[in-house]
Order: C-alpha cells, then structure tokens, then sequence
C-alpha cells in the first residue's frame, strides 16, 4: 500500500495486519496507475538534472511496485496484473526516453515475491527489460514464502540473492545480516555476488568498511529498536557496544 492514514491505496483491494493492526488499501485505477508511474519518471529525471549518476528504483520492503509484482497482493485482472509487469515496464521505457544510456537503472528487488521462483523470473524480466542491476532484498514480507535451505549459513535474502545470481548475467547484490567482514567475504564467495550491501552496520559505526580493511572490530547492529520500528530512544545500543569495546 501508499502509506495515507486518509486514502492508502494497494494494486487490488487488500488488507493486511502490522503490529496487531489490520489496514486496508483500495484498488488503485488505472488512471491513477498511469499518474504514478509519470511521477516515478519524473522523479528520475529531477536525479539527472541533479547531476546524480544513476537511481535505485525501490521494489521490495513491501512498498508499492513489490506489491505490483507479488500476485497474493496483486489480483488485478486487467493489464496490470501480477504477471504482466506493466507498471515497470512504463516506468522503464519513460525513464530511458529522458535519460542518456550511460545513466544507471537499477531495482531493489524482493527475492521471494511470493516465492523465490516468482522473484528470479522477475530478474529475468527485468535483465530483459534493460535494467542495469538488481539489489535482492525482502519483497512483501506479510505475503510471502521467504525460504533457505536448513543448512544454509546466511540470511534468506542472501540466499535469494544467490539464486537471482545463478539467473542472470546483470550485477546482483546481495544483503542482510552481514555482521562483519569475515562473513561479507564468505557471504560474496556463497553467493558469487558483484556486491555484499552493509546497511546497520554503518548506521553503527560510518567507518565500517575502512575498520574491516585495517583489521578493527567494526562494530554490528544489535537490532534495538531505535532502528527497527525508528523508536525515539535515546542511543544505539550497537555504537556504545563499539564504543565500550575500544575503551576496554
């Protein structure tokens, strides 16, 4: 869904529980379809005009263009249904008839969406679609079948990202979980990823990767609240973590 307590709107009429909350979005038209995907196109071309490289657009984490992919979610029976993957197909070509060819496109993509073979037929579309690299992540989470096998060292995602990998030829990256340097270097040797994405860990300690190079404890993410549901409380308990350690 659009996240507006007034109007949240959802590919097809849809309700989802979060926090013990149940909220609903209603089916989006096509009109209003046809008015998102002008704004993600205008969007990208407000980031070149800005003299930034390339965009990310961003279609996991539940937001709406994985809910436009994820056929649990989307139930539309018209052109923009769940298989048809119209809406990025319009965004796509609009931005590259704005945008030179060396301005990078890429997609944060949700692995399992709902499952990890929807999420790899998706990279294959998208590769041939023109997009220049997928960032595998977590799609719609509340409707999805995020599975690894048992033994599998990392996080779900990062399996995604190696299944998306095994599928395509454009750069895949993979994230989640990375604690420290050891497992960043195991986890693109699993994977054979172009790229391990470290998110909380730099949140910790913005040095992150130079601390790595030097062989210095770098700190990790404790997962306190103040960066999962951006709780108001007063530290993060991972920096005064690091912070004790280097004292001691």
């Amino acid at each position: 869904m659009i996240s507006s307590e007034e109007d949240r709107v959802c590919p097809s009429d849809y309700t989802v529980e979060h926090k013990a909350i149940a909220k609903h979005g209603r089916e989006l038209t096509v009109d209003e379809i046809h008015v998102l995907e002008e704004e993600y196109i205008q969007a990208v071309r407000r980031a070149y005009e800005a003299g930034y490289d390339g965009v990310e657009l961003h279609g996991c984490h539940s937001y709406l263009l994985s809910q436009f992919m994820n056929r649990r979610v989307n139930k539309r029976t018209d052109e923009y249904n769940a298989d048809d993957m119209l809406i990025l197909k319009n965004i796509l070509e609009g931005i590259r008839k704005i945008v030179p060819e060396s301005f990078v496109v890429g997609i944060r993509l949700g692995a399992f969406e709902p499952t990890i073979e929807d999420g790899i037929a998706h990279a294959k579309w998208l590769e041939e679609h023109g997009i220049d690299f997928i960032n595998v992540s977590y799609g719609f989470s509340q409707d999805a079948d995020q599975i690894k096998p048992d033994d599998y060292p990392f996080a779900a995602a990062v399996y995604g990202g190696k299944r998306i990998k095994e599928a395509v030829s454009v750069p895949v990256f993979a994230v989640y979980g990375i604690q420290n340097g050891e497992m960043a270097e195991a986890a693109l040797e699993d994977t054979k990823a172009d790229m391990i994405n470290i998110g909380r860990g730099v949140l910790v300690n913005y040095n992150w990767a130079n601390d790595v190079k030097e062989g210095k404890d770098p700190g990790k993410c404790l997962y306190c609240q103040k960066c999962i549901w951006r709780a108001q409380t007063e530290v993060c308990a991972g920096k005064v973590l690091l912070e004790r350690n280097r004292q001691a």
